[in-house]
């Protein structure tokens, strides 16, 4: 059992390798839709690993290994035991005496033996701490679901028209065919997708604050995950990493597959049209404002904080392949992963051993007949036959396990993925001596940050600028060295690098009072350029001293040696580098401070600083409602026409439908009725060009829309007013219901149509009086017939026993029981 089990994970292993091995080499070509096909069907491969070693015909790899038993101190195979026993009987005259046998075997002393009770073996314990794994891993996906229902539970559908029409023209320009169902949650979650069966969109409840290019933005990347059924292919993930959950590969692998999945539905959005400018900027403000906020399991969300860097690189990069794979390269694929898959789930790795060479012949070893001997002496000699019998009698042991050749090649490779990994290096397009370096380590971890070009030993201003052109350079930070190897082509370079921690680093550390960092902390202290200074300038800012994994965090989450200075700077001393973090998570930049001061805030609270980036106050929101009158506003009033959607589309539509020079107040009233320039349009279109803003908030309210309004007096003799259509809404006349009455004869006056409905009238019920020989009934007795609860069985039963056609009246007279 344990040898099936190492098989599988070598075998697994190798699997991984090759895939890995193959997407390094494709990652500079291929299109990240064609690696997220190959991630899925390596996942697949290895999940059918076990089922195939089962059924294929297995074919032998010889491993031969030197035999180093030795026949002086170590009994022959139970096999080997016989044949040489029947040798020394057939070479000795005098057989051994068999009377001291019996006295030979019994137990040391006169009691009878025990059998110790039989403890858990190893491979037991494996079984059990690996089902434990399973067990707690399937409870986690259990737990999402019931999280996701929970969420779901607590959303409401989207019934707005705005929304609706434009998920229906993002699924064109997706593709995406089947019925999509949107919700919106009143939780502030990301924005997410999930449903193989039931395909679901969620929103969060600010999102109808955005504007249109935002929205439309989200809905084009949540239904790319679902043109793509990324849903199905992250579920089928969740089952490979349960069942191999304790092989770091297969993680390793998943976390591939969600990279390249998010980058493969980028790429779709883009396709379909979108600015990729534009978009990135979406995506960063949303990763901003709502990344703090864990996803249920088994969903797919917009975006992370920790892929965002890399994600705007890629959106930016005009010339990378976004091509999506046709049809047939699936086929191809799955027959391509077989071929590998299918060889190696039948290879059985067989252990030859070579029998070491005998010096002297069987018969030279055998002694000659020993001569007559005392009792004492006979049993001395019969004692090695009986230890033989008693071997020969038992199954031979096994022979000890040979060492795993690709176990051994697959551990010193899992070691050399340790070193760091690729770098992509951009010139920044506001300042001349500054790059943009952007490092993607082994582990799938992303960081980017701008940097002087001086401090890239070795890569001259020239090879930034040349149009192609090898590099070589290095960063040299307190904890250790990085050094970078690759190409630069007009302007933008790219390659690998490693990293070499400085030894002298750990010491000093411990001299400052702080643990030891090990070398992939050192890494990270040097990635995010912090060392001697950075502590030297935590002193001289008073802040309190932190702990090792505080600084490390404040690697990772980009608050280096200039951010920490700039804030300083800007009299943001903050005492606590936790709060240093946070405030950098939430977007609050030296650009973004000083942008708010060229608008007159100056020498905000960092609070108030972090809430307004939080609600997406930006220079440009500003600068538009102060082109549109409002440029005494307090930070307050900006935060709040953000959150109800006040934004440059709003203002300039309200505008050029004539309502300029609002205030404030007023405006934020009218988007939270759903007053929206396009629904001033639509009613204009109507008829209702007249209608003021606090009549058209009253007919939204009553949920008047522009395509009811049309419907309304496209039906009537006359143009009803937009109190009378509120009326009419909040009855539920309708154009169905309007069109049906006419049908039948009578002329859709919306008082009559009103009355009709509040009396329960329906078109079927006129459709019934008809078809019973009442079919020049006024309204007024129709209501009558209604009111009395008269149906059309009751009128031609009535009418069976007369001579003549009952009256209305008479009708009534009967029901309340008069003759």
């Amino acid at each position: 059992m344990n040898a099936l089990v190492i098989t599988l994970v070598v075998k697994a292993s190798l699997l991984i390798a090759a895939v890995g091995t193959a997407d390094m080499l494709m990652r500079g070509r291929s299109s990240a839709a064609s690696r997220h096909l190959m991630w899925t069907l390596a996942l697949g491969g290895v999940l059918a690993l076990p089922l195939l070693s089962m059924v294929v015909p297995a074919w032998s790899i010889p491993i031969h290994v030197a035999s180093t038993t030795n026949l002086a101190q170590t009994p022959e195979p139970a096999a080997n035991v016989t044949t040489s026993r029947a040798k020394r009987e057939a070479s000795s005259d005098a057989p051994l005496p068999t009377t001291f046998a019996p006295a030979l075997i019994e137990p040391a002393s006169g009691s009878l033996a025990t059998v110790a009770p039989q403890a858990v073996t190893p491979a037991a314990f494996a079984l059990g701490l690996y089902l434990a794994g399973v067990t707690l891993l399937g409870l986690q996906l259990l737990a999402g679901r019931w999280s996701l229902r929970k969420l779901v539970g607590r959303s409401t559908e989207v019934t707005g028209a705005e929304w609706n029409e434009l998920l229906r023209e993002c699924e064109s320009d997706m593709g995406v065919s089947r019925p999509v169902r949107l919700l919106r949650s009143v939780e502030h979650n990301m924005p997410m997708a999930f449903g193989t069966l039931t395909p679901t969109i969620v929103i969060p409840a600010i999102a109808d604050t955005w504007s249109e290019e935002r929205r439309k933005a989200v809905l084009l990347h949540e239904l790319a995950h679902i043109a793509r059924r990324d849903c199905l292919t992250q579920m089928f993930a969740a089952l490979v990493c349960g069942a191999y959950w304790m092989h770091p590969g297969v993680w390793w692998m998943a976390r591939r597959l969600r990279v390249e999945r998010e980058l493969a539905c980028d790429d779709r959005v883009l396709k379909a049209g979108a600015v990729a400018r534009d978009y990135a900027a979406h995506l960063l403000e949303l990763a901003y404002s709502l990344g703090g906020y864990r996803s249920p399991a088994l969903v797919v969300s917009m975006a992370r904080s920790s892929q965002i860097e890399g994600r705007m690189m890629a959106i930016m990069d005009a010339a990378r392949n976004r091509v999506s794979p046709p049809q047939r390269a699936y086929a191809v694929g799955v027959l391509a992963m077989a071929l590998i898959v299918m060889p190696l789930a039948a290879a059985e790795a067989v252990v030859v051993r070579a029998e070491p060479e005998l010096h002297a012949s069987a018969e030279s070893q055998v002694p000659e007949a020993p001569a007559p001997a005392s009792p004492a002496r006979a049993a001395e000699v019969a004692a090695p036959v009986v230890a033989y019998e008693q071997a020969a009698s038992r199954p031979a042991p096994p022979a000890p396990p040979a060492p795993l050749a690709p176990l051994a090649a697959w551990e010193e490779r899992a070691r050399d993925i340790q070193l760091p990994g690729t770098w992509e290096v951009r010139r920044s397009d506001n300042d001349a001596q500054k790059v943009y370096l952007q490092l993607s380590d082994r582990r799938n971890s992303q960081h980017g940050f701008m940097i002087a070009t001086s401090e890239l030993e070795g890569a001259s201003t020239a090879l930034l600028t040349a149009r192609e052109g090898s590099a070589k350079f290095q960063i040299r930070r307190d904890a250790g060295t990085m050094m970078f190897d690759g190409v630069f082509r007009s302007g933008v370079g790219a390659g690998t690098y490693d990293f070499t921690p400085d030894t002298a680093f750990p010491g000093e550390m411990v001299k400052r009072g702080f643990d030891s960092p090990n070398s992939t902390e050192q890494y990270q202290l040097a990635r995010g350029n912090i060392g001697f200074a950075y502590l030297d300038e935590l002193n001289r800012q008073k802040y309190d001293r932190p702990t090792l994994a505080e600084l490390v965090r404040a690697a990772d989450h980009g608050v280096g040696l200039d951010y920490l200075r700039d804030m300083g700077g800007e009299g943001y001393k903050l005492g606590q580098i936790a709060q240093l973090i946070r405030t950098r998570d939430h977007g609050v930049t030296l650009t973004y401070i000083h942008a708010l001061a060229g608008e007159g805030f100056k020498n905000l609270p960092i609070e108030g600083l972090v809430r307004a980036r939080d609600h997406g106050v930006s220079p440009e929101f500003m600068g538009t409602m102060r082109a549109f009158g409002f440029a005494n506003l307090p930070l307050e009033g900006l935060i709040r026409a953000r959150d109800h959607g006040i934004s440059a589309e709003y203002l300039r539509g309200m505008a050029e439908a004539g309502f300029q020079s609002l205030p404030l107040e007023q405006l934020i009233r009218a988007r939270d009725h759903g007053v929206t320039t396009e629904f001033i349009k639509g009613m204009r279109q109507s008829g209702y060009g007249a209608a003021s803003l606090e009549d058209l908030m009253r007919a939204r309210d009553h949920g008047v829309t522009a395509e009811y309004a049309r419907e309304m007096t496209s039906i009537g003799p006359e143009r009803p007013s937009l109190e009378e259509l509120s009326n009419a809404r909040d009855r539920g006349v309708g154009a169905e219901f309007a069109k049906a009455w006419r049908d039948l004869g009578y002329p859709p006056v919306l008082a009559d149509l009103m009355r009709a409905r509040d009396h329960g009238v329906s078109a079927e019920y006129i459709s019934e009086l008809k078809a019973a020989g009442y079919d020049r009934v006024s309204v007024e007795d129709i209501i009558r017939l209604r009111d009395r609860g008269i149906s059309a069985s009751f009128v031609r039963g009535q009418n069976a026993g007369s001579t003549s056609r009952l009256t209305v009246e008479q009708l009534v007279r009967r029901r309340d029981g008069r003759r």
